[in-house]
């Protein structure tokens, strides 16, 4: 697994770190990693390249319009939890829609094979 995100290199890992999850992730992607931010899909194909997976075997999950808009420029699957300041934003384009993590079930999963 992989975190593709807009946020600098020290928010993502101090945030990682501090909920106690970056041993989870293989690589962390940051805009600086990248020329372009979401909506490109550049931090997305960043992450699938360092994870040597094909951007079409890869499925995001994502809580912005930009984001969805990027892991779909990619070629990738993408399940929208919007939260918060997201909530209103157009979410569309997923695949897949849910309101929480724990929407996010086996048989959900086994639905993108």
């Amino acid at each position: 697994m992989a975190v593709g995100t807009s946020a600098s290199k020290k928010v993502a890992e101090f945030t990682l770190n501090h909920l106690k999850l970056l041993p989870y992730f293989k690589t962390v992607v940051c805009a600086a990693d990248v020329d372009r931010g979401k909506p490109y899909p550049d931090i997305f194909l960043e992450a699938a390249k360092r994870l040597k997976i094909r951007p079409q075997d890869c499925l995001v999950l994502e809580d912005s319009a930009y984001g969805i808009q990027a892991a779909k420029a990619a070629g990738m699957k993408c399940i929208a939890i919007p939260c918060g300041p997201t909530l209103k934003q157009d979410t569309s384009q997923a695949d897949h829609i849910v309101k929480s993590l724990t929407d996010i079930t086996p048989k959900l999963l086994e639905s993108f094979h």
